[in-house]
């Protein structure tokens, strides 16, 4: 017997949508949906001036679409520099601010350098930074053992 089987209908209701959250992105900000490149903005010495072989600091907050500052972290901030080889390191503050450091390692690296701060891939506001490269710091002592940066800002050496 080749005839189709009839099978009995049913109506099925389907439940209500269910928002689905994946853990590997970021958080939602309450303001503007996922962070912006474009408004996401960083500040500090260290976008201003560097030493090779020292490490400098800036602060970097994420911003939604509107301007307005991230309430969370997960973003994940890339710095890098195209001239010269750096260490760099992304700390999330988990509030929308990231705190970061670098170290340029190349001693040669003289009077400009490039740094670039990105997320996915795009460039934050600003990037890329034009860093001042200073000498370095150097103290010469000869035979002290100690050297203490006092609050008005001379070094005294002991010892």
């Amino acid at each position: 017997n080749l005839a189709p089987e009839i099978l009995p209908f049913f109506n099925i209701k389907a439940p209500k949508p269910v928002a689905v959250v994946s853990l590997s992105q970021p958080k939602v900000s309450l303001h503007g949906g996922w962070t912006s490149p474009d408004h996401t903005t960083a500040v500090g010495t260290g976008l201003e001036q560097c030493h090779p072989n020292e490490e400098s600091k800036f602060v970097i907050t994420a911003k939604d679409s509107n301007g307005q500052v991230r309430e969370a972290g997960g973003d994940a901030f890339v710095v890098e520099s195209a001239q010269t080889e750096i260490k760099s390191s992304v700390v999330d503050n988990h509030n929308g601010t990231y705190d970061v450091s670098y170290v340029p390692l190349d001693e040669e690296t003289k009077d400009t350098l490039s740094l670039s701060v990105s997320l996915r891939g795009h460039p934050i506001r600003g990037s890329p930074f034009a860093v001042s490269v200073l000498e370095a710091l150097q103290v010469a002592c000869g035979s002290c053992h100690t050297v203490v940066l006092m609050g008005d800002g001379t070094l005294r050496a002991f010892g």
